[in-house]
């Protein structure tokens, strides 16, 4: 029987955030996505290091690169200002919880709110929602010396295929990343590592180690436009795992 030939995949569709509106916001059944620009002028990084917890600038502290440590602190001190919105509460007074490898917990206030985040270098994305399972991820397209090799041994077969059947560098970089921002949104949603995602996979057939959830795998279009440049940079996919069925919202954080 001959191969059945590797058909086009069609563009993503490109997500694009809008301030939130004015108050406390609810998520309700739905899924809100918000991007967060992590270079940010000095002043707005230490503003964003005094909401922090004593771990939290610990963990800044230990960055070498002084420019990793100050998108750490805008990373966190956005989560922080994001789920206050939903709480009701002041961003540095919430407390967190994590309990094994699952995911950190809100424990103050307590909230019936999950969230996952993922940064790429310059951008930030963070979904919130009332349940599990939720995972996002985000990547820049950017040259990977080994793709085949990873893309054979942990996508998705059908996004291996199409990573091996790409004619060109350009379209080889998007089918990868298709794949893996899928593979690693899933593997959050299912709160397990992209490893023991992997061997799930194997053993159980992938609808089964998946849950029956299908990402939704979108173009981002960033809150900012880079030094030199003249429009949001283009040069991002992600994916979003959830299994909830209301409205997707997303949103943009201002500094």
């Amino acid at each position: 029987m001959a191969d059945r030939p590797t058909l086009p995949r069609p563009a993503l569709p490109v997500m694009t955030f809008a301030p939130p509106p004015d108050g406390a916001l609810d998520v309700g059944d739905g899924v809100d996505v918000w991007a967060v620009a992590l270079d940010a002028a000095a002043d707005v990084v230490e503003a964003g290091r005094a909401l922090l917890d004593d771990g939290e600038r610990a963990r800044a502290a230990r960055f070498h690169a002084p420019r990793h440590g100050a998108r750490f602190v805008v990373r966190r001190a956005a989560l922080r200002t994001v789920l206050a919105r939903y709480v009701g509460a002041a961003p540095a007074a919430l407390r967190f919880r994590r309990v094994g490898e699952a995911r950190p917990r809100l424990v103050e206030p307590a909230a019936d709110l999950v969230w996952s985040a993922a940064d790429a270098d310059d951008l930030a994305l963070i979904a919130l929602a009332r349940r599990d399972p939720l995972g996002i991820d985000v990547e820049r397209l950017r040259d990977v010396p080994e793709h085949a090799e990873i893309a054979a041994r942990y996508l998705a077969a059908d996004d291996a295929a199409a990573v091996a059947a790409a004619t060109d560098e350009t379209t080889r970089r998007l089918a990868f990343f298709r794949g893996w921002t899928r593979l690693e949104a899933l593997s959050k949603a299912l709160d397990g590592g992209v490893y023991r995602h992997v061997e799930r996979r194997t053993a159980a057939g992938p609808r089964v180690a998946e849950g029956g959830i299908e990402p939704f795998l979108f173009t981002p279009r960033p809150p900012f436009v880079r030094a030199g440049e003249t429009s949001p940079p283009a040069d991002f996919v992600a994916a979003l795992a959830t299994d909830a069925r209301g409205p997707r919202r997303a949103f943009t954080l201002r500094s």
